[in-house]
């Protein structure tokens, strides 16, 4: 009787198939990583599987449809097409590479659902995947033409997707009804999860029972653990061993189990990925409280480090201060030897008084200066001196001193003036001053000429700087003695050179420091050098104005200097007689 009831129902149910133009096809869409993207049978050995995609986009076009609709949370989905005719199929997730595949339904027969057309999606990808063609035609066949004309670059995700797809049509084809209708005999025969088949309760052969509980528990994403899908597995092979190969539905049992296994290798696949995940997770966890570690007792020794550091910069600031101070008084004392050392020295008036045209050019290093000059008016004789002493700054301006002193001794006290026998006297006197110490260097350059009023002639003499004399546009070097003001320095060095006086004649008596100078404005280092001096004493003694060469010297040193540092005093004396 319940045989007679359900092949009724199973008649009633036929025109309805017949007349119906819609078919629904439904899958599920998954997500790899890795660098190749293989069949889902390997998924679990060859890539890292990721397993469903939520949130998939599934848009369908054709027919005046645009549909778009996404995955759920198992990755699963389901479209309508209405009526016959062309769609295109876009599956596609932001990350993920794009498949698409043009649908022509033509002919449904009695089938109104095509399950298991699943599509694979491989993350950091952004190709571009048109699939090929799927066929339903000839009363619910379906084909599949693949598309062989693309790049090498996503060859794994057209050849992936083209494996599920070939699996698909092998699943779908091998009944030419729809195995979901047999679902209504199915429903009255399962209680609790529990399988109860039952040939005396359905009219269906054992084998559709089974076929249709495997596509509707097996392959779809359902909430069946890894165990009950294994128990299910296992009694399907056990019903797959009662029928034979040529039995109808036999190849679709054991692609469907196969599919099945496959499924519950990706399951566990997912769930040792996830494992593999969580043991991420918490060394990274570890990783981060570790560093958390590391970055306070990093932030603790900043924080001692800044303490001892504002400490220091106290007692820094302290230091700082009391040098400051005590630079200031040094400076303030070094500014008035300055002014003390300056005092000694004549005015540059008293100069001209002596020698009508006559310049002093005196450009000091430091506040105090090692060069010093001096002249007097003696026994009807003008004398005229320049000196470099040992040094710049204190221990130069020291020397300065004592040489001024000696020179006044010597010509004004004594009445010496002979240049030979005043610097004879200035050695005597200077190594008499240092005969206590023998760890002290001191040393004098100096140059000394001397001129009896209504004579025409000019006697000199020197110790390592000579005299320049310019005669009919021509500068001549008068060289001296090499040695220096000590102990060693005899009578017999010294020699007193005398020279015929012209009008127009101009002497000049200097330092060292004009000509060691580095300028500023050349590439290399380079001096000025006693050549370029020579040239502007040959143009000084041209000058209409001779008194204004302290200012032209001046310019020609400031802009050979530039911004580099003077490196020793400076003094020029020059003399023209008219």
């Amino acid at each position: 009787m319940k045989r007679k009831f359900t092949f009724i129902l199973a008649i009633a149910f036929l025109p309805f198939c017949i007349i119906s133009k819609s078919i629904t096809l439904s899958g599920s869409v998954f997500g790899f990583l890795g660098e190749k993207v293989l069949l889902m049978r390997k998924a679990s050995k060859n890539v890292s599987f990721e397993g469903p995609l939520t949130g998939a986009s599934i848009v369908l076009t054709g027919n005046g449809i645009n549909q778009t609709m996404f995955t759920d949370i198992t990755g699963t989905y389901s479209v309508t097409l209405k009526e016959k005719g062309a769609y295109k199929l876009q599956v596609k997730m932001q990350g993920y590479s794009l498949v698409s595949i043009m649908i022509m339904f033509d002919d449904e027969g009695l089938k109104t659902h095509y399950p298991a057309l699943s599509f694979i999606l491989k993350k950091d990808d952004n190709s571009d995947n048109n699939l090929g063609e799927l066929l339903i035609e000839n009363s619910g066949k379906l084909t599949f033409n693949p598309n062989t004309n693309f790049k090498s670059n996503n060859a794994e995700v057209m050849h992936s997707n083209t494996t599920l797809l070939d699996k698909a049509a092998l699943i779908n084809n091998s009944s030419a009804t729809n195995i979901i209708r047999s679902n209504l005999v199915v429903e009255k025969i399962i209680d609790n999860g529990k399988i109860k088949i039952s040939e005396a309760d359905t009219v269906i052969p054992k084998q559709e029972i089974v076929s249709a509980h495997v596509v509707n528990k097996l392959l779809s994403d359902t909430v069946l653990n890894a165990d009950s899908l294994r128990s299910y597995i296992d009694k399907y092979k056990t019903m797959l061993a009662q029928l034979k190969p040529g039995e109808k539905n036999y190849s679709l049992l054991k692609a469907q189990i196969v599919n099945a296994e496959n499924k519950l290798q990706q399951d566990r696949s997912l769930i040792a990925l996830q494992k593999q995940q969580l043991l991420d997770g918490r060394k990274k966890i570890m990783f981060v409280g570790l560093f958390a570690v590391f970055a306070l007792l990093s932030m603790l020794l900043l924080l001692f480090v800044l303490r001892q550091r504002k400490k220091h910069v106290g007692l820094l600031d302290e230091k700082n201060k009391n040098i400051t101070r005590i630079n200031g008084k040094m400076l303030s004392s070094i500014r008035y030897a300055a002014t003390m050392q300056t005092s000694l020295f004549k005015d540059k008036k008293q100069l001209n008084q002596l020698f009508k045209n006559a310049f002093i050019y005196n450009q000091p290093k430091d506040i105090l200066s090692g060069d010093f000059y001096w002249f007097a008016h003696k026994n009807g004789h003008k004398i005229a001196v320049v000196a470099d002493c040992t040094g710049h700054g204190v221990p130069g301006a020291l020397l300065t001193i004592l040489g001024n002193n000696i020179l006044e001794d010597v010509v004004h006290a004594k009445g010496e003036i002979v240049p030979s026998k005043i610097l004879m006297a200035l050695s005597q006197a200077v190594v008499a001053a240092f005969s206590h110490s023998n760890e002290l260097e001191y040393g004098m350059d100096i140059t000394i000429m001397s001129c009896k009023e209504g004579s025409d002639e000019m006697m000199f003499s020197g110790i390592t700087n000579g005299l320049y004399h310019c005669a009919n546009g021509e500068l001549k070097y008068i060289p001296v003695t090499p040695k220096t003001i000590g102990p060693e320095l005899e009578p017999s060095d010294l020699k007193d050179k005398i020279i015929r006086i012209n009008k127009g004649d101009c002497f000049y008596m200097l330092s060292d420091g004009y000509a060691d100078q580095f300028g500023g404005q050349t590439t290399g280092i380079e001096k000025y050098n006693v050549l370029r001096l020579a040239e502007i004493l040959k143009r000084l003694s041209k000058e209409s104005n001779f008194l204004n060469s302290e200012n032209l010297l001046k310019t020609e040193f400031e802009t050979w200097k530039g911004k580099r540092d003077q490196i020793d005093d400076v003094m020029v004396l020059g003399i023209r007689f008219d």
